[in-house]
């Protein structure tokens, strides 16, 4: 499974590759700094899973999230985020998105999670 992690923190995006590179079957193909690059790495490397941060400078994960499933409507994104409220939950799950982990998270739920999500 291709992954792009997104996210503006460079050390979060460096906890998520690690624990993503510790697990069979995963591989990180890319890594952006915020909605635009996402878009733009994500046409280039099709991945099968993008994890994407909301809340980053120039586009937000939800604006990014909207363009990337305007490209491929089945996209699996798994959003992360410090703010999980109702409004948030909600918004995601309008979009078709249902796989949300609140930050911090520890490895093991990142894995659970992208694993869960192999299975969709």
């Amino acid at each position: 499974m291709k992954v792009l992690i997104v996210d503006d923190s460079p050390v979060m995006r460096r906890i998520i590759k690690k624990s993503i590179n510790d697990l069979d079957g995963f591989e990180v193909v890319g890594e952006a700094r915020d909605g635009n690059e996402a878009i733009e790495l994500f046409k280039k490397f099709s991945p099968d899973i993008i994890t994407l941060d909301i809340i980053m400078p120039v586009m937000g994960g939800f604006d990014a999230a909207g363009k990337i499933l305007e490209i491929a409507k089945d996209s699996k994104i798994l959003l992360l985020t410090s703010i999980k409220d109702n409004e948030t939950v909600e918004r995601a799950k309008k979009m078709g998105i249902t796989h949300i982990l609140q930050k911090p998270f520890s490895p093991s739920e990142l894995i659970d999670t992208l694993k869960e999500m192999t299975k969709e």
